[in-house]
């Protein structure tokens, strides 16, 4: 054999081998989320505080990086400042625990303050899925103190302290805001940077929550841009966006402090920029199509109202702490537009539903209730809440049981609520109710694995192989050139 072919031979399977490992290495990095963008110094602003940096500075240990950042201004003799740190981490748990850390101590404080254990006057609290804190006011010292830790996506966490006397209470809130919104936009940066390419909201945007989870092919529309862009869990949301999901996709979204929606599979809903002044108005969510889960949680510090409007129905889910009923402790509910028609199934609490001709229903939970496009609503019906299709069960936020107050009631027992339903309407005439919704789409967690683990088996198969006839070729090589010398 020819000493040149089998080196030929030896270096084509040595690209293989070395494509086997690209392969191996190099798709899954490529279905992966790609890294954000590093903490640098250059990422300390304190223009909108109105103060000026006094120092900063970047620390690094084995599993983080932190930034660390004073802002300082002086007035009347007396010298404000706001401390900020960023944490950027390498695993993701280490910065939800860090945020829930930081978030029990600072309700302690709230608590403390409100319940008198301290002596400073509670200004505002902000209380929303991924930032929790506090301006609290002490007379003696003629001072406001502000505290706030905010959790990023999907590996940030923040805290940041400020002090400051002198000012009413208006330009604290101001100042305290301001600081919030510095840092979310810091952090908002570093992931766009390292590859989540959501479009810039557009002037007048409120930031009204994030993405908690999704699976499958979920994706975003932020006015003005019109192309659709990749939504991953962590990404910040703003009144005006859309979502939209594939076949076999869907997503948890979390809205203020209580507000928990989850989006089904082939939805479309708009998060509609009409009358939002705040993140604490009331919010309109347009359901174009497909299928929405509500859970309005018992446990938030501050009153949301939801609208959910479809072609057909708007279902307003007011907060349980402010519900003309006694003895509602949470709201839940699944919607679905499809078909020409709307269907609501209440699983828990009362919600309010009216239809394109103004007849409006109080709902609660067990029943069911449709609206044909371009008609009223049918009167509800009971259903059984433990035959539901619960679709969203698998979110994090999905209850692990019903809630106590969820009893399906028999048959025949009148509902205890007052209905502005018109009694002369009779239940749609097919024998559908939104009880009866399909089963829900094959989870699509098994194909983001597939897309990890096949190229990394394929991958160490092709280096294997590659590497087995590399040697073979090197020790044929080898005895050829003994045979020459022989």
């Amino acid at each position: 054999m020819c000493e040149c072919s089998l080196h030929g031979k030896a270096r084509l399977l040595l690209l293989g081998t070395l494509a086997g490992l690209l392969l191996m290495m190099g798709l899954p990095a490529i279905a992966g989320a790609a890294e954000p963008a590093p903490l640098t110094k250059g990422d300390c602003d304190c223009s909108p505080m109105d103060m000026t940096l006094q120092w900063a500075r970047v620390e690094s240990d084995e599993s983080s990086t932190m930034l660390i950042w004073r802002c300082q201004s002086s007035s009347n003799g007396k010298t404000h400042w706001v401390d900020s740190r960023i944490y950027q981490y390498d695993e993701p748990d280490q910065a939800a625990e860090s945020f829930a850390l930081a978030r029990a101590a600072f309700s302690q404080a709230v608590e403390w303050s409100s319940q008198g254990q301290e002596t400073s006057r509670l200004v505002s609290v902000v209380d929303e899925p991924d930032r929790f804190g506090s301006l609290r006011y002490f007379p003696i010292e003629h001072l406001y103190w502000g505290e706030m830790t905010l959790k990023g996506a999907p590996t940030y966490y923040a805290v940041f302290h400020m002090s400051y006397t002198g000012i009413d209470e208006n330009e604290a809130r101001d100042i305290f805001e301001a600081a919030a919104r510095r840092i979310l936009l810091t952090i908002d940066s570093k992931t766009l940077a390292g590859g989540i390419t959501l479009p810039t909201p557009e002037e007048g945007a409120i930031r009204l929550g994030i993405t908690n989870f999704t699976a499958g092919t979920v994706e975003l529309q932020r006015p003005p841009s019109t192309e659709w862009a990749s939504l991953t869990a962590g990404s910040p949301l703003f009144s005006g966006d859309k979502i939209r999901t594939s076949k076999g996709s869907r997503a948890e979204v979390l809205l203020g402090s209580s507000r928990i929606i989850g989006v089904g599979p082939e939805t479309m809903i708009a998060l509609s920029p009409d009358t939002i002044a705040s993140p604490t108005d009331p919010l309109p969510i347009n359901l174009a199509r497909g299928r929405m889960w509500v859970l309005i949680d018992p446990l938030a510090r501050l009153p949301f109202t939801a609208r959910i409007r479809t072609a057909d129905v708007m279902v307003e889910a007011k907060d349980p702490a402010s519900s003309e009923f006694e003895g509602i402790d949470a709201i839940e509910f699944d919607l679905r537009a499809e078909g020409g028609a709307s269907f609501v199934n209440v699983l828990d609490g009362i919600v309010w539903i009216s239809d394109t001709a103004g007849t409006e229903a109080a709902v609660d939970a067990g029943k069911s209730v449709r609206a044909e496009s371009g008609g009223t609503l049918s009167a509800p019906k009971a259903f059984a809440l433990n035959e539901i299709d619960r679709w969203w069960a698998s979110f994090p936020h999905a209850p692990t049981t019903p809630s106590p107050g969820q009893t399906s009631p028999s048959a025949g027992q009148e509902s205890p609520l007052p209905s502005t339903t018109n009694p002369d309407i009779e239940p749609g005439g097919a024998e559908e109710t939104a009880a009866e919704m399909p089963a829900s789409i094959d989870d699509s967690d098994d194909i983001s694995i597939a897309l990890i683990v096949v190229p990394i088996m394929v991958g160490v198969t092709l280096a294997g192989v590659g590497f087995f006839f590399y040697r073979r070729g090197r020790q044929e090589a080898e005895a050829a050139r003994k045979d020459r010398r022989n």
